[in-house]
């Protein structure tokens, strides 16, 4: 179920020139496996992306006029689109692989574990 729903977001960020193949991709994996932790938590992206997008409109002459001081296009890369989404998909999956749970307190407590997991790492 959540592969056919991020496929359908993805292929339709693509179809509006909103997201590059990669950026489609990046979209779709993403989005799938927010999905597949927690339908909640994962529709909660979903809104964050659709308000995200609607907001955009509103101020499309500013974002214009801003982007035209810039090389980059509004087609969303892989890049742009994990560095949107995958701080909330580490925590999700993290939150789904030790504490199986999406209260609250469950999320920031695993959103805790998961700074003292990269600390660990990074101090290797």
């Amino acid at each position: 179920f959540s592969f056919s729903i991020g496929a359908v977001f993805a292929s339709r960020g693509y179809k509006r020139r909103k997201l590059s193949k990669s950026g489609a991709w990046a979209a779709f994996v993403l989005g799938s496996l927010a999905l597949a932790c927690d339908l909640v938590s994962g529709g909660t992206c979903l809104v964050f992306y659709f308000l995200g997008s609607k907001l955009t409109r509103i101020g499309a002459q500013r974002k214009r006029s801003l982007e035209s001081q810039y090389d980059l296009s509004s087609t969303r890369s892989a890049a742009q689109v994990a560095a949107n989404a995958l701080p909330a998909v580490l925590i999700l999956l993290t939150s789904r692989l030790f504490i199986l749970s999406t209260t609250p307190t469950a999320v920031l407590e695993s959103f805790a574990l998961s700074q003292d997991v990269v600390a660990a790492v990074a101090s290797r």
